[in-house]
C-alpha cells in the first residue's frame, strides 16, 4: 500500500487516469460492452437449456449448477478489486506493478486450489441433492473454478494497467462462445447438463485467453509475496465477500435442498434469480473503471474528484435501480414463463419486485464499497456484508412459506450492508484525513 494510516500521498497519474468524468464514462462503456454481449449470452444459454435439455429435473440440476459456480468463485471479486486498486496504487507511485500483479495472481490460483478440493469433498452430497445425481457436474466445478479466478485475476490487471478494451475483449468472448457451444450441443440432440456445463468452462477459457492477446501485460509469473501486498486486506474482503454472493444467489442451492418446492418452481425461481442478477454483474463491471478513478484520487489527494466522481456514481446507480425493479416485476410475469417454457403463476409480481430490489440495491452497494476500497476501509466492508448476512439468515428462519423467505432474503442483507457502507462512507467523508 502506498498509503498510510489516514494519510493520502501526493503523486503522479498513471497514465490513462485524467481523474475526470470523460475517462471514466470511456471505460466504463468498453466494460459495459463486453458484461452485455456477456450477459445476453447468459441469457439464450440458459434459454437454450429450459427449451432442449429433455426433462426438469436435468434442468433444474443445470441450473442450480450454474448458481453454485457462482457461490463457489465468489471469492476472485474481492481479487480482482483489489489486485486493481494495488496496481493503480503503485503506478501512482511511479513504482512498477509487475510484482503486485504476479503476487495476486499467484494468492488467486492457491484459493482457486483450495475452493476446488473443497468442492470436490462435497460432492456427494452436491450430487446427490443438487445435480441430480449427475457426477459429471461435480467434476467440473474445479475446471470452472481455476478458469473463473484467472479470468477475474486478468481483469483486476487490465482495470488497474487502465486496459479496459481487453476486459470487454474477455467478456465478449466468453459470450459469445457460450451461447455458440450451448446451441452446437442442444441442437445436436446430445445435450446433457455435463456437456453443457463444459462447454461454459471452454468459453471462459477462450475468454481468458483472448484478454491475454489483447493485454499481455497481465501475465507476470504467479508468486506468494511480494513487498507491500498484505494479506490482511485480502482476508477481510473473502469474509464480507460471503454476504452479497451468498445474498445473490443462496436461497436456490437452499430451496433445491430443503425439499419442499417441485422441480418446475426451481427451474423458474433459478431463471429470476440469474435473470435479476446479471444487471447487478453488470454494473458491478461497468463501474470497474470508478475503483481506479477513486483509487486514483485518494492517493493523489484529489479530494474534489473524489466526492465529485462518488456523487454522480451513486446518482446513477440509484436511478438505473429504480427504473429496473419497476421494469422486473411487471415485464417478469409475462417474460419468465416463456423464457423457461413452463406454465404461468409459478412466480408473482411480488415476488420479482424483492428480486429485483435486491440487485437494485446491489448497484448502489457497488458504488459505496468501490469507495471503501478506495480509502483502504477494507475492515468496514468485511463488517458491513458480515451484519448483511446475520440478516439474511433471520429472514430465512421467519415462519413464512420458503418461497417467500428465498425471495426476501437477498433485499434484507443487501439494505443491511448498504446502509452500513454508507454510514462509514459519510463519517469519512467528513473527516479531514479522507477525500473532501
Amino acid at each position: 500500500m502506498t498509503s498510510v494510516g489516514n494519510e493520502l500521498p501526493i503523486a503522479a497519474a498513471p497514465t490513462g487516469l485524467d481523474g475526470g468524468g470523460r475517462s471514466l464514462a470511456r471505460g466504463s462503456l468498453v466494460v459495459a460492452l463486453g458484461l452485455g454481449i456477456t450477459g445476453a449470452g447468459t441469457l439464450l444459454m440458459l434459454a437454450i437449456v429450459d427449451y432442449k435439455l429433455p426433462g426438469k429435473n436435468a434442468q433444474a440440476a443445470f441450473n442450480v449448477w450454474w448458481v453454485v459456480t457462482t457461490l463457489l468463485i465468489l471469492p476472485f471479486g474481492v481479487f480482482e478489486a483489489y489486485l486493481a486498486r494495488l496496481t493503480v496504487a503503485e503506478r501512482a507511485a511511479g513504482r512498477d506493478p509487475a510484482p503486485v500483479i504476479g503476487t495476486l495472481l499467484g494468492r488467486t490460483l492457491m484459493v482457486a486450489a483450495g475452493i476446488s478440493v473443497g468442492a470436490l469433498c462435497a460432492g456427494p452430497w452436491l450430487t446427490s441433492t443438487q445435480f441430480n445425481h449427475d457426477v459429471g457436474l461435480t467434476l467440473l466445478l474445479p475446471l470452472w473454478v481455476v478458469v473463473v479466478a484467472t479470468q477475474a485475476a486478468q481483469r483486476g490487471a487490465a482495470t488497474g494497467l487502465t486496459r479496459f478494451p481487453a476486459i470487454a475483449v474477455q467478456l465478449g468472448t466468453d459470450g459469445v462462445l457460450r451461447v455458440a457451444i450451448t446451441a452446437a450441443i442442444a441442437f445436436s440432440g446430445q445435450a446433457t447438463p455435463d456437456r453443457l456445463a463444459l462447454g461454459t468452462c471452454v468459453a471462459a477459457a477462450a475468454g481468458v485467453v483472448a484478454g491475454g492477446l489483447a493485454c499481455p501485460e497481465w501475465y507476470v509469473r504467479p508468486r506468494l509475496h511480494a513487498a507491500g501486498v498484505e494479506w490482511a486486506p485480502v482476508l477481510l474482503l473473502l469474509a464480507g465477500s460471503v454476504c452479497p454472493v451468498l445474498a445473490s444467489s443462496g436461497p436456490v442451492p437452499w430451496l433445491r435442498a430443503a425439499g419442499h418446492v417441485d422441480s418446475t418452481t426451481i427451474v423458474v425461481f433459478s431463471a429470476a434469480v440469474t435473470i435479476s442478477r446479471i444487471p447487478t454483474q453488470f454494473v458491478s463491471a461497468a463501474f470497474g473503471p470508478l475503483l481506479s478513478h477513486l483509487t486514483h484520487a485518494a492517493e493523489t489527494g484529489d479530494r474534489a474528484t473524489f466526492r465529485r466522481l462518488s456523487r454522480i456514481a451513486n446518482l446513477g446507480a440509484a436511478v438505473l435501480g429504480a427504473a429496473f425493479v419497476a421494469v422486473f416485476a411487471v415485464v417478469g410475469v409475462w417474460f419468465l414463463p416463456r423464457y423457461t417454457n413452463t406454465p404461468h403463476g409459478y412466480l408473482g409480481v411480488g415476488t420479482l419486485a424483492l428480486l429485483a430490489l435486491a440487485s437494485a440495491l446491489m448497484f448502489i452497494a457497488v458504488v459505496q464499497q468501490a469507495g471503501l476500497a478506495a480509502m483502504a476501509r477494507w475492515t468496514a466492508i468485511a463488517a458491513s456484508w458480515g451484519i448483511g448476512l446475520v440478516s439474511m439468515v433471520v429472514v430465512l428462519a421467519l415462519p413464512i412459506s420458503s418461497l417467500h423467505r428465498a425471495a426476501a432474503a437477498p433485499a434484507a442483507a443487501i439494505l443491511t450492508a448498504l446502509l452500513l457502507m454508507s454510514v462509514v462512507s459519510l463519517r469519512a467523508a467528513s473527516s479531514p484525513a479522507q477525500p473532501s
